[in-house]
């Protein structure tokens, strides 16, 4: 099954700058393992789904972008 992007323009420099954020919240931010573990896994997903464009939210409610 073939993935197509549905995030174009702003939304992906969202996604990558939020991405940064919550991993970076979460290697200084929280005091216990499993939090920075969460944060930066969130963190990370967030930055991945902006490189490549992607959103599964978006994908389960039937939105597609455009195939620029």
């Amino acid at each position: 099954m073939v993935l197509l992007p549905n995030l174009n323009g702003k939304l992906r420099i969202i996604y990558f700058v939020a991405g940064i954020a919550l991993a970076a919240y979460g290697l200084y931010g929280p005091d216990t393992n499993w939090v920075r573990i969460t944060w930066m896994a969130v963190g990370g997903a967030l930055v991945v789904f902006g490189l490549i464009g992607f959103c599964p939210i978006l994908w389960l409610f039937g939105v597609r972008g455009s195939s620029e």
